[in-house]
């Protein structure tokens, strides 16, 4: 497998998903609530085009399901790691109240999960007191294992896809008659 390749496009998407994540954060939003599903089709994006390629230039045009599946899955783990470690570092360095940006989304939220476990509820109390206790390295942690969960899910979809079996018999014979 080439490596580098995965490396390169999961660099690609993780750099890009960052930006995004820092746009929305300056725009006062939920970086990680519902504008961040926009940004999963980054990752898709370079999964799909990362892999194709690799197939086409690097296995010459056909690829087993396992080696596309193992190609976006590395793929995935350098975007997931890029981008938790970027807003890691983003979050506790650049913009220190993002944890706050993010808690107050989420206590905001919270009107409606009391509606499903009723107000008074013991479940309600430990969310809040999860949500007052969160911070940016489990922000960042919890980023990197959603990204590492959902790409396996569209690395096995993406393998699905662009696997492509060789040729029984490959023409390469010149027929000139």
């Amino acid at each position: 497998m080439n490596t580098k390749m995965a490396a390169n496009y999961g660099t690609i998407a993780g750099l890009i998903s960052f930006a995004f994540f820092i746009v929305l954060a300056m725009m006062g939003e939920n970086p990680i609530g519902n504008w961040s599903t926009i940004a999963a089709l980054i990752p898709i994006y370079f999964l799909y085009v990362g892999t194709k390629k690799y197939r086409d230039q690097e296995m010459q045009g056909s690829i087993k399901f396992s080696q596309a599946f193992m190609f976006s899955l590395t793929t995935t783990f350098f975007y997931s790691t890029i981008f938790a470690a970027l807003a890691y570092m983003y979050g506790a360095l650049i913009d220190t109240e993002l944890v706050e940006l993010i808690k107050a989304d989420l206590m905001k939220n919270m009107d409606q999960v009391a509606v499903m476990f009723g107000e008074n509820s013991k479940l309600m109390d430990e969310a809040i007191k999860q949500i007052e206790n969160t911070n940016i390295g489990q922000i960042a942690w919890g980023q990197y294992w959603n990204k590492i969960i959902w790409g396996f899910i569209i690395s096995l979809i993406i393998a699905g896809i662009l696997k492509k079996e060789k040729p029984m018999f490959d023409d390469t014979t010149n027929n000139n008659s």
